[in-house]
C-alpha cells in the first residue's frame, strides 16, 4: 500500500528517534533543574509538542528531497527500495516535500509566538535555515568530500540543542526567572552539550560507514565521498579514529559526573551498552573486506548505539 511506502520515505523509525530525543532531553535534562516561578519557566507543552512536531516535519522534508535528487543512485546502491519513480511520480514526491515543509513552519510558527512572543523569529530562522541546509544538501553539498557528511551531523546534533535553546530564550522573557536559573540551563548545558557532540559524531561515523557501503551508485552519481576519494583504507583508519573517539568521550562523561552517583546500576548499564554496541561496528568495519554485509551491520549498530545512547538520559 502507498501509506506504508510514504512512511518508508520519510524514515519514520529515524523520525521516532527524532522526538524521542527531543522529549527526553526537555522531560530529564532541562525540566528537573529549572525554579518555576508565577508563570513558570518552561514554555507549555503544546508549544514544546509542536516544536517537536516542527523538527520531525522538516527532518521528513530532508528524507524525501534527498530521495528526489538520488534516484538514479538508489537504482544502483538499494535498487529494491526505491520509492520514488516507481510507487511515487517524481511531482507526487515534490508535492509531499512542500507540504511537509509548510507544515513544518506552521507549527513552528504557532509555538515560537506562543511562548517566545517577539524573540520567535529566532526559532523560525533557524527552521528555515534547516530546510534550505538539508535541500542544499541533497542537491549539491552531498557530493561533496566531507561538506555533505558534515552538514547530516550537524542536522542531526541540531536536534539535541534545540529544546535547550528554545527554552532559553524563552527565559529571556522573564528577567528574574532568567537570573534565577542561569546556573542551573549552564549546567544542564553541561548534559546536553555532551549529547549533542554525542549525536554529531556517532551520526558522522554512520555517514562514512554509509558511503563505503554505496561506493557503487555514488561513483555512478560522481559523487566526491571519503571512501571514493581517499580509498576504503583510510575510510576505515576515520571511521575507527571516530569511534575510539566516541567510547573515550562517553566514559569521560561517565567518570566526571555526578549523575553516576544515582541511579547507578541503571545509567551504569546504559552507558556500558552504548561503548559496547559502538565497538562492534567499529570490528565490523575493520572486518569487512568485499562483503557488505559488515558494513550494513556497522550502520544499524551505530543507530542502535545512538538508540541506547539518548535511552541513558532517563537516569539522569
Amino acid at each position: 500500500m502507498k501509506i506504508f511506502s510514504f512512511f518508508r520515505l520519510i524514515r519514520w523509525p529515524n523520525l521516532l528517534l527524532t522526538a524521542l530525543m527531543m522529549f527526553i532531553i526537555n522531560d530529564c535534562l532541562l525540566k528537573p533543574v529549572l525554579i518555576n516561578g508565577k508563570f513558570g519557566t518552561l514554555p507549555s507543552d503544546m508549544s514544546f509538542v509542536l516544536i517537536v512536531i516542527a523538527m520531525v516535519f522538516i527532518v521528513a522534508g530532508g528524507y524525501i528531497v534527498n530521495d528526489l535528487f538520488d534516484v538514479e543512485i538508489d537504482k544502483v546502491n538499494k535498487p529494491k527500495k526505491v520509492i520514488v519513480g516507481k510507487v511515487f511520480t517524481i511531482r507526487e514526491t515534490w508535492f509531499f516535500y512542500v507540504i511537509v515543509n509548510i507544515l513544518g513552519i506552521i507549527a513552528a510558527a504557532i509555538a515560537s509566538f506562543d511562548a517566545l512572543g517577539s524573540k520567535a523569529y529566532i526559532i523560525l530562522l533557524f527552521f528555515l535555515l534547516l530546510i534550505g541546509v538539508l535541500y542544499s544538501y541533497s542537491s549539491t553539498y552531498k557530493k561533496k568530500l566531507i561538506t555533505g557528511n558534515l552538514i547530516v551531523s550537524t542536522a542531526v546534533a541540531s536536534s539535541v540543542i534545540l529544546p535547550w535553546l528554545f527554552e532559553f530564550i524563552h527565559l529571556r522573557h522573564f528577567p528574574t526567572l532568567m537570573n534565577e536559573n542561569a546556573a542551573a540551563m549552564f549546567y544542564s548545558l553541561r548534559f546536553v552539550g555532551f549529547y549533542t557532540l554525542f549525536a554529531f559524531l556517532i551520526t558522522l561515523c554512520r555517514e562514512i560507514v554509509k558511503d563505503m557501503n554505496d561506493i557503487g551508485g555514488d561513483r555512478l552519481g560522481n559523487c566526491s565521498t571519503i571512501p571514493l576519494e581517499w580509498g576504503m583504507k583510510t575510510a576505515k583508519i576515520i571511521v575507527s579514529v571516530i569511534d575510539v573517539i566516541l567510547v573515550a568521550a562517553i566514559y569521560i562523561f561517565y567518570y566526571n559526573t555526578e549523575v553516576t552517583k544515582h541511579y547507578f546500576f541503571d545509567f551504569d548499564v546504559f552507558i556500558n551498552m552504548t561503548a559496547v554496541v559502538i565497538l562492534f561496528s567499529l570490528k565490523d568495519v575493520i572486518t569487512f573486506s568485499e562483503n557488505k554485509r559488515n558494513l550494513h551491520s556497522a550502520s544499524v549498530n551505530l543507530k542502535i548505539a545512538m538508540f541506547i545512547g539518548v535511552l541513558s538520559m532517563l537516569f539522569i
